[in-house]
């Protein structure tokens, strides 16, 4: 994937032409209906990295999702984890903004994935090979102006031909904490990007910081998601990500060599971390997948081995 000499300006010019809805009688749709009634209800796009969401969720063309959670509950890591598994077992282009790290920061991270462990720099040179025609990385920490964004999202969809698009996060876009509005219209205007280009868009959210006793706690739900309330509306999906703080005590607890009760033992059982598929438009299944975090890795059950990357 190579990107030289070009003009990205022209990119962020206005893009209301190109996301005017085109009229037609319903046979222009007849191929993309008989496809459609071919599908049924099979569930279709593309696959995460955990097989047993393979017949309840996949990424589909032309949807946004969001990835939401509280701070620290490791966003993040599940977007690069997910991102390494489209690359490289799926061959799929990947576009990055990752505006709260450096590009060397995000690649790192996805190599210890693929690594399974910190990776050597042979294993770092390996993962550059494998992914350099496959990915493009947004060269900017810090906030960015939507619009620019859109023009990075129109530039990776038709000029680089990316297939999924992610973008971390909705607060490093230029909008004033209080603005709703501009919350609101960037997610319309992030998923008419999505439908018009037939790409996926996966948005970075955080949740508010919350109240009450049990405080990170309790799960947070697509309720709790900060800013304007109809960007879960304008959605396709919300995933909600929750890391259990009382596990990493617990574990805490266990680095210092103390011993644990049995009650403290049976919640050392539990997932690390929950995905909470809590919207998805497009499909009939919202439920729950419990994740362990072993050796850099996102597993489903803590007693799998580690998940391997493509040829690395």
């Amino acid at each position: 994937m190579i990107v030289r000499d070009v003009d990205f300006d022209k990119w962020c010019d206005d893009l209301a032409a190109n996301e005017a809805q085109i009229v037609n009688t319903p046979m222009y749709w007849a191929d993309k209906l008989k496809a459609r009634i071919n599908k049924g209800d099979q569930v279709y796009g593309d696959t995460t990295p955990w097989s047993k969401l393979n017949d309840k969720f996949r990424f589909r063309p032309g949807e946004i999702s969001l990835v939401a959670g509280y701070s620290g509950h490791m966003k993040s890591f599940i977007t690069t984890y997910y991102a390494s598994h489209l690359v490289l077992n799926l061959g799929k282009r990947v576009a990055m903004a990752s505006l709260e790290l450096h590009p060397e920061e995000t690649l790192y991270r996805m190599a210890c994935h693929v690594a399974a462990c910190a990776p050597s720099p042979e294993v770092g040179d390996k993962f550059l090979q494998a992914t350099d025609e496959l990915m493009a990385i947004y060269d900017q920490v810090d906030s960015v102006e939507a619009s620019r964004i859109y023009g990075f999202v129109r530039f990776v969809s038709h000029y680089l031909k990316c297939d999924h698009i992610i973008i971390d996060s909705l607060t490093k876009l230029g909008i004033k904490k209080s603005d709703t509005d501009m919350e609101k219209q960037v997610v319309d205007r992030l998923q008419k990007l999505a439908k018009a280009s037939g790409k996926h868009i996966h948005l970075v959210c955080h949740c508010r910081k919350p109240d009450g006793p049990q405080g990170e706690m309790k799960m947070p739900t697509k309720q709790d998601i900060g800013g304007a309330s109809e960007i879960v509306s304008l959605a396709d999906n919300v995933i909600m990500v929750w890391t259990d703080p009382k596990k990493k005590q617990l574990k805490d607890k266990m680095d210092r060599g103390d011993i644990l009760t049995e009650a403290q033992n049976e919640h050392m059982e539990r997932p690390d971390t929950i995905l909470g598929f809590e919207k998805q438009r497009h499909g009939k299944w919202e439920g729950k997948c419990g994740l362990w975090f072993k050796r850099n890795q996102f597993i489903s059950a803590p007693n799998l081995p580690p998940t391997r990357f493509g040829d690395l």
